[in-house]
């Protein structure tokens, strides 16, 4: 598995070009004959001096032609059982860029993306580049999807090396002004709650993402001016709750930043 995902990473996208320079498809002569191997490398010769023209079959002219055998080897490789975090993080980590954009059916990986999302773990936060693609651009409807982003925020998370991505992607995912007040108040004080055993480091990264959620979203503005002060013993934000309509923190303040 190793081995193929190294042949197919290392492919170049079929992108529109002048002339059949990179095949995804097998060249062939006008009147359906394949060519042979030496016939093949000895016309590339003839193309590359221009001392002949050589006439290539339509399959070879047309994009939509390499597009299908690009996605039908991505789909079938990902078809196939996939046993390591390592491989998981691998693809993960080009999807969004040299996969996705070159399918002609960027749906098809709705399943291996929801799949990869719910696996936890770095894997989890790896997917959200992709998944975030097929919602913003072909409009995948994901049940749960803040819920399960919630969940990701815990104690594990400010100390992985995709941290910073983590983070780029959350404040996309909560970028939008219709979200519900109380969603946001729970991403906010949870991300605060975090800031008290986070490295440094992570910090720096909290603090404007949770002034940025209070900066778009006003109604949040309540958890810094709570009038009736609130402690960490009186605090009714439950952070071993996991749903973030549950959880209590809009009820909260940010104590913690005091």
């Amino acid at each position: 598995m190793d081995n193929t995902f190294s042949i197919l990473s290392s492919l170049n996208p079929p992108v529109a070009k002048k002339g059949p320079l990179n095949f995804y498809c097998t060249p062939q002569l006008k009147g359906n004959q394949d060519l042979s191997d030496d016939e093949v490398n000895s016309d590339s010769e003839k193309l590359k001096t221009n001392t002949e023209k050589v006439e290539y079959g339509m399959d070879v002219q047309r994009l939509k032609c390499h597009r299908r055998a690009f996605s039908t080897c991505w789909i079938d490789f990902l078809k196939l059982p996939i046993d390591s975090d390592e491989m998981f993080k691998k693809i993960l980590s080009i999807i969004h860029k040299q996969i996705i954009p070159f399918l002609n059916h960027p749906t098809k990986l709705i399943d291996f993306l929801t799949d990869s999302y719910n696996a936890g773990g770095s894997v989890s936060l790896l997917a959200l580049n992709g998944l975030f693609t097929l919602i913003n651009e072909y409009n995948l409807d994901y049940p749960d999807f803040y819920k399960k982003l919630y969940s990701l925020l815990d104690i594990n998370v400010m100390h992985t090396k995709y941290r910073s991505r983590f983070f780029r992607m959350l404040n996309l995912f909560l970028s939008s002004t219709h979200l519900p007040v109380y969603l946001v108040a729970a991403f906010a004080k949870r991300l605060i709650r975090l800031s008290l055993t986070a490295p440094p480091a992570a910090i720096l990264s909290i603090v404007p993402l949770v002034f940025n959620l209070l900066q778009r979203h006003p109604q949040c503005l309540v958890l810094i001016h709570r009038v009736n002060e609130i402690t960490p013993e009186t605090d009714t934000f439950n952070f071993e709750d996991l749903n973030p309509e549950t959880c209590g923190a809009l009820q909260s303040s940010m104590w913690e930043i005091q």
